[in-house]
């Protein structure tokens, strides 16, 4: 079933895909498609690196154990709504008795690459807002942005997260869904989860390169910045996610470059590099894995 999704997703990609426009691209500008290829080892590189450390505490994963978590909640999240299955997928390895702790750090981990995605994309937004027409004043603009920034790193710097309705799938494993993670941690992560959404980035400015060289990287990084905030923000199914990212790029970067078609094709080729090539390594590591022994049927 997995793989049906993955392959329905890819069809519906391809479908947009100028496939002899990328093959010129690659042909003419192949270093920066192999930096970008070179990029997604960095990328999810770190993302496991964030994963292993937090679960340290808890049990302390091997590399190749947490690799093959992280991949397999890739595969997970592409064909669920909004990625929520990434939950599930990154139990892979992970001891019964430890999977509601995980599940906690997983969330603080999403938390704080969301976190990172609101600031870069407001501060984004309001760096091309009057490109973009938007029916609001700078200045109420502005005090919006500020407003929600402060909240939001307030809320990650203080908040206890106490998930409580977590319960209800772990009533096999009677345990407090409450953790106390260090404000000097919170600080870590967040800092990693930043170098992340840049190399995220700067792989997606060097899809654009291919296509156009005189961009500037100042516009093009916060036109990504808008197109990231977008994305993160609309609710979407795992179809219905490709089409909202491909209407997103193209109104952002029609509006701000005047390159809304390779704001399109840069992202097809970002989402199949980036996402598509990883959940299918992942898509062989869940085929053996029992998630649903968590929940205890007989209680609930």
């Amino acid at each position: 079933m997995c793989f049906y999704y993955l392959k329905s997703a890819f069809d519906s990609k391809v479908n947009s895909i100028d496939w002899d426009a990328i093959y010129s691209v690659i042909t003419s500008s192949y270093l920066l498609v192999f930096g970008a290829i070179g990029l997604v080892f960095v990328n999810w590189g770190i993302e496991t690196l964030k994963w292993k450390w937090m679960l340290k505490d808890a049990q302390n994963l091997s590399w190749m154990q947490s690799v093959k978590s992280v991949l397999s909640g890739i595969t997970m999240s592409i064909i669920t709504p909004n990625g929520i299955g990434d939950y599930g997928g990154r139990m892979l390895g992970i001891e019964k008795s430890k999977r509601s702790q995980a599940l906690f750090y997983n969330g603080f981990l999403s938390l704080s690459q969301l976190l990172t995605t609101f600031i870069f994309g407001l501060l984004g937004l309001l760096a091309v807002r009057e490109r973009l027409s938007l029916p609001i004043s700078d200045l109420v603009l502005l005090i919006i942005s500020i407003a929600l920034i402060c909240i939001g790193l307030w809320v990650y710097f203080n908040s206890k997260f106490q998930f409580g309705f977590v319960k209800v799938f772990l009533l096999k494993y009677k345990q407090a869904i409450s953790f106390e993670i260090l404000r000097k941690r919170r600080f870590q992560v967040l800092f990693l989860s930043i170098i992340r959404y840049v190399v995220f980035c700067f792989q997606y400015y060097l899809l654009l390169r291919c296509f156009n060289f005189d961009i500037g990287i100042v516009e093009t990084f916060c036109s990504i910045a808008v197109v990231y905030l977008c994305t993160a923000i609309i609710p979407t199914g795992w179809l219905s996610g490709l089409i909202v990212r491909g209407s997103v790029s193209f109104f952002v970067f029609q509006s701000v470059l005047h390159n809304g078609e390779f704001g399109v094709l840069a992202s097809s080729l970002l989402w199949i590099i980036n996402l598509l090539f990883p959940a299918l390594v992942g898509l062989y590591f869940i085929k053996s894995f029992k998630l649903f022994p968590v929940v205890n049927l007989e209680k609930v």
